[in-house]
């Protein structure tokens, strides 16, 4: 069942058959921007780690063949401050199609309408947020930089994103869906 689905991608729950997947995609460092930075976990521990402090996982799926595009993140809920963490790992052949930044608006009207939070952190590579600079520039604000820190890894720059949901809201960001990837609908949850 999908939870969210906008004209070309759609979320549903991670599956257990799904993890072989995922552990393929983080494995190769020329399909991700994700947390994982370096060297990912055994595959005998990577789907524990998966699920450590993580509130939602979806599969991002292409709306019209149900194939596997990438895979999103909801963790690090932090109720106190009110803050999560996005993480994206996306199949290269998705890129300057549509379909990542999609999933990431959809996972975000999730987020926001689900979780009792205000802010929404998601790291990105200096290439990725080149490439997103335009939604960035409406949708979010870079709030720090990581340069060559042991969070990072030596000479990696990492531009951490954050959305605000007094500035984006759920309506916002149907309002964005809808003008560029409409129609769009959500299952109940």
């Amino acid at each position: 069942m999908n939870l969210v689905t906008g004209r070309r991608t759609s979320l549903r729950p991670l599956a257990p058959d799904d993890i072989p997947w995922v552990t393929d995609c983080a494995e190769n460092e020329s399909l991700y921007t994700w947390r994982l930075r370096g060297a990912s976990p055994s595959p005998d521990s990577f789907e524990a780690w998966l699920w450590r402090s993580a509130e939602a996982q979806f599969i991002a799926v292409q709306t019209d063949t149900d194939d596997r595009l990438g895979f999103l993140q909801i963790h690090a809920v932090d109720l106190q401050s009110g803050s999560a963490q996005l993480s994206v790992l996306m199949s290269a052949r998705t890129w300057r199609r549509g379909w990542p930044l999609e999933a990431v608006i959809l996972a975000m009207w999730w987020a926001f309408e689900q979780l009792p939070i205000e802010r929404l952190y998601a790291h990105v590579s200096s290439a990725v947020l080149e490439r997103i600079a335009s939604v960035v520039d409406s949708l979010a604000s870079v709030s720090a930089v990581l340069e060559g820190t042991q969070a990072v890894g030596p000479g990696a720059t990492v531009h951490v994103l954050t959305f605000e949901r007094s500035a984006v809201g759920t309506d916002t960001l149907g309002q964005l869906v809808d003008a560029h990837w409409s129609p769009w609908r959500s299952a109940s949850v």
